[in-house]
């Protein structure tokens, strides 16, 4: 029961604070889509300690975000990719270039992070990312792509 103004504007939890509810070291995989493109530095930040916890030594974790790295502004993106709440050209000063969002007004509704944030995220989880991203559609760089967003791949420290 978390939070978000949109998704779940009532719920009890806080996502910034949130906790797993599994004990520590369950799991050898933890999948995240979509989730990530509505979350603030704070949340997300929390769920990558979050999923560090319950993550078996070793144990991997696959994200899918908008990668800043990726947006080419003025580049023709596919599909509904085109539409401005995909320009990420809002940041919040806090987290300087490394993250933005959609709508200044609205931060929640779309956000992107840039690689060297996230990598500081799993960096401080306990974490690190095992290989190159795996490209998204969205951003209409990639001829080949896995999905609509960016994939990261993550491992637990052993």
């Amino acid at each position: 029961d978390v939070a978000h103004p949109d998704a779940n504007p009532t719920g009890a939890a806080q996502a910034d604070s949130f906790r797993f509810p599994y004990p520590r070291n369950s799991f050898d995989l933890v999948f995240a889509a979509a989730l990530f493109n509505q979350l603030l530095p704070d949340a997300a930040t929390n769920y990558f300690a979050q999923t560090a916890r319950v993550l078996k030594p070793g144990g991997r974790a696959m994200f899918s975000f908008f990668l800043l790295d990726n947006l080419r502004p003025r580049r023709p993106r596919p599909f509904g990719f085109n539409k401005p709440i995909f320009d990420f050209a809002h940041t919040l000063p806090e987290w300087g270039d490394g993250f933005a969002v959609g709508m200044a007004e609205h931060p929640t509704a779309m956000t992107a992070y840039r690689l060297n944030l996230i990598r500081q995220m799993a960096e401080q989880a306990g974490l690190e990312i095992e290989q190159s991203p795996l490209p998204g559609l969205w951003s209409g760089q990639f001829a080949n792509w896995v999905c609509a967003e960016d994939v990261l791949v993550l491992r637990k420290h052993a």
